[in-house]
């Protein structure tokens, strides 16, 4: 529910300052991200940034710094539907922005899911909404340096 939320950011793909709630997602690996907001009560805005505010902050004394959009993707509709949709690839911090078109807020569903690369690494104790690739499984890989690893492989030999 984003009614009794602030209303201080807005995406690049909308307008007005609805109320947003605001998500971090830390992704240690590179992961594509499917993020949706259907079954909504609202006209939802989705977005997400590497960093909570819009945009970078130059110190003082850097003269030639420029702020840079800390937006990665912005979705106002999916197709032919009221709320959003988005598929990202990301590894690092992800801010996820459930937003209202114009002042609209209400009650809304996230759904998050996330797919690990191929040869990529992957977490056997991460959540249980990123999985590997279909015809791999999340293995344990020895590499030539000793090391251990966890990789999205295909598991026959």
């Amino acid at each position: 529910e984003t009614s009794a939320l602030d209303g201080s950011q807005i995406g690049s793909c909308g307008f007005g300052l609805a109320p947003e709630a605001v998500y971090l997602l830390s992704l240690p690996h590179p992961v594509t991200v499917t993020m949706s907001t259907a079954e909504s009560d609202f006209n939802t805005v989705l977005y997400v940034r590497s960093e909570c505010r819009a945009e970078t902050i130059c110190v003082e004394d850097e003269p030639d710094c420029v702020p840079v959009s800390t937006e990665i993707a912005c979705n106002q509709d999916a197709p032919g539907e009221i709320t959003s949709r988005l598929e990202v690839m990301a590894s690092g911090d992800l801010f996820i922005f459930v937003d209202g078109l114009g002042s609209q807020s209400g009650a809304y569903r996230l759904a998050v899911t996330g797919q690990y690369l191929v040869d990529g690494s992957c977490d056997p104790e991460g959540p249980d909404y990123f999985n590997c690739p279909s015809e791999t499984d999340c293995l344990l890989i020895d590499s030539e340096d000793e090391s251990q690893g966890w990789s999205c492989r295909d598991p026959s030999p």
